[in-house]
C-alpha cells in the first residue's frame, strides 16, 4: 500500500509532454478550505460510524456500513493528499489558500490607500477606527471614575494622548490639501509658472497633487503651442505681405507713368483709373495686414506722450467730414470737456480713430446719425461711437474684433475685416480697453485710454 501511494504521489499531475504539473478541477478549491472540508468529512464519518454503525442489530450490516464509510473516507483522504502534492509541485499550496488571498487583498488595499488611490475608502475606515477607539477610551474614562483616582487619571491621559496623536497625524494631510488648493487657485488665475513643493505633500494626496501638476504642464504646453502658432501665423502674414508689396509698388509706379502719357483712347484712360483704384485698395489691404500682424503680436513700438483726446477726435472727424456727407450721414459730436489729456501714442490713436470712423462710413444706414461722445472718468479718457447698421448684426460682439471678420457677410462693401481688430490691439498695447456693444442694429464702439499724469 505504501508503494502504491508513493507511485501515485510521483505520477500525479504529470502530463505527457513532461512540462509543468497539470492541476485538476479539485485543485481549484482553496487549500485551507479543502483542509477544513476534509476535516469536517472525517468528523462526520466518525459520528456516523460510532453513532449508527455500532447500533445496527446485524453484524453483517454493521460491517458493510462501516466499510462503506471507511471507503469514502479513504477516497476523500487520497484525493486530498494527491491534491496537496500537486499543489506542492506547482509551488502554490500557500498561494492557493483563502487566507493568503485575503492577506494579499488587504495588503493591496492598504497600499492603494497609502498612495491615495482609494482615498475615500481609506478615510472612511480611518474615521470608523478613530470613532471606535475614541469611544472605547472615553467609556474607560467614565468607568475609571468609579474605580479609583489613579485609574481615572491614567485613562484620561491615554484618551488625551490618543486624540493629540490623531490631530498630529491629520495636520500634515490638511496642510498638503491647503497647498494643493493654493496651487489650483494660482493655475486658475493663469499663473502657469507657479511651483509647489511636492516633496512636502503627504502620501494620501500625492496622486492628487500629481494630477494637478500634470494639468499645469498640459496647460503650459497648450499655451506654448498656441503662442507658437500665432507667432508663425503672424510671421507668415508679414512675409507674404512684404512679398506682395514689392510687385505692387511697381504696378502703382507704372500706373502713374501711364497717367502721364498722352493717351487718346477713352477706354484706356478708364482702365488706368480702375487700375489705380484697385492697386491703391490692395496697397491699403497689405498695409493693414502688416499692421494687424504687428499689433496682435505686440511687435510694434509705442511712444507714450501727452495727447489731447478732444483735439485728436475733432481733427479726425474733420478729415472724414466729406466722406460722411457723401454717405448721407449726420455726425453729432458731444464733449463734456475739451481738455482731456491721455497717456497714449498719438500716431496709434489716430489710426484707431481712422478705423472707427471708416467703419461708420462703410456700414452705417444712409441718412442716419452717427454719435461721437468724448468723456472721461477718474482714470481714463473715453471715445464712444454709435451708429445704426445698414445690415442686420447677427454676430456676437467679440467676434467682430477677430481678423477678417466683417459685419457684412456678403462682403459687398469695401473693407478688409481688420479695422476693429487693429483698433483693439492698438488700444491694448497702450494700456487701454476696446469694447463693442450690439443692441439690435445699434453698433457701439468704446475706446478707453489711461489719463495723463504729470508725475
Amino acid at each position: 500500500m505504501i508503494s502504491a501511494f508513493t507511485y501515485l504521489a510521483c505520477v500525479t499531475g504529470r502530463n505527457r509532454e513532461g512540462k509543468e504539473t497539470e492541476l485538476l478541477y479539485v485543485d481549484r478549491i482553496y487549500t485551507d478550505v479543502h483542509t477544513f472540508l476534509v476535516f469536517m468529512a472525517a468528523v462526520a464519518s466518525w459520528m456516523l460510524t460510532f453513532g449508527v454503525g455500532f447500533h445496527l442489530s446485524s453484524v453483517t450490516a454493521a460491517v458493510i456500513y462501516v466499510s462503506m464509510i471507511l471507503s469514502i473516507d479513504v477516497f476523500i483522504g487520497l484525493s486530498y493528499m494527491l491534491s496537496m502534492i500537486r499543489q506542492i509541485k506547482r509551488r502554490q499550496i500557500v498561494k492557493n489558500s483563502l487566507l493568503f488571498k485575503i492577506y494579499i487583498a488587504l495588503k493591496n488595499f492598504i497600499k492603494l490607500s497609502y498612495n491615495g488611490k482609494v482615498f475615500k475608502a481609506w478615510t472612511l475606515l480611518l474615521l470608523l477606527a478613530y470613532g471606535l477607539v475614541n469611544g472605547i477610551l472615553f467609556s474607560a474614562v467614565i468607568q475609571g471614575r468609579h474605580e479609583g483616582f489613579f485609574r481615572f487619571v491614567f485613562f484620561v491621559i491615554l484618551w488625551l494622548a490618543f486624540n493629540g496623536f490623531s490631530i498630529y497625524l491629520s495636520a500634515k494631510p490638511l496642510i498638503s490639501l491647503a497647498q494643493i488648493m493654493a496651487t489650483a487657485k494660482e493655475i486658475s488665475k493663469g499663473n502657469l509658472d507657479y511651483t509647489s513643493d511636492t516633496a512636502a505633500i503627504s502620501a494620501p494626496f500625492s496622486d492628487f497633487a500629481g494630477d494637478i501638476l500634470n494639468i499645469q504642464d498640459g496647460l503650459k504646453e497648450a499655451v506654448s503651442e498656441a503662442v507658437k502658432g500665432e507667432r508663425m501665423k503672424a510671421d507668415l502674414i508679414t512675409n507674404v505681405s512684404h512679398d506682395l508689396k514689392t510687385p505692387l509698388t511697381s504696378i502703382i509706379n507704372y500706373v502713374d507713368l501711364l497717367k502721364k502719357e498722352d493717351l487718346k483712347n477713352e477706354n484706356a484712360i478708364g482702365y488706368i483709373g480702375i487700375l489705380e483704384e484697385k492697386s491703391s485698395r490692395l496697397k491699403q489691404l497689405i498695409e493693414d495686414l502688416i499692421e494687424a500682424s504687428k499689433a496682435s503680436s505686440g511687435n510694434i513700438p509705442i511712444s507714450v506722450e501727452k495727447v489731447n483726446l478732444h483735439e485728436l477726435v475733432m481733427q479726425a472727424c474733420g478729415e472724414y467730414e466729406e466722406k460722411f456727407k457723401k454717405a448721407s450721414l449726420d455726425m453729432r459730436i458731444d464733449s463734456s470737456d475739451k481738455n482731456i489729456f491721455i497717456s497714449a501714442d498719438g500716431k496709434h490713436m489716430w489710426r484707431i480713430m481712422e478705423n472707427l470712423l471708416s467703419n461708420a462710413v462703410k456700414y452705417s444706414m444712409p441718412s442716419s446719425r452717427v454719435y461721437i461722445n468724448i468723456d472721461k472718468d477718474d482714470s481714463c479718457g473715453t471715445v464712444t461711437i454709435k451708429n445704426i447698421s445698414a445690415l442686420p448684426l447677427n454676430i456676437p460682439p467679440e467676434q467682430l474684433t477677430e481678423r477678417f471678420v466683417r459685419g457684412d457677410p456678403s462682403r459687398t462693401t469695401e473693407g478688409s475685416g481688420l479695422g476693429l481688430s487693429i483698433a483693439q490691439s492698438l488700444s491694448s498695447l497702450q494700456g487701454g480697453k476696446f469694447r463693442i456693444y450690439i443692441d439690435g442694429d445699434l453698433f457701439k464702439a468704446a475706446v478707453e485710454i489711461p489719463l495723463w499724469h504729470e508725475n
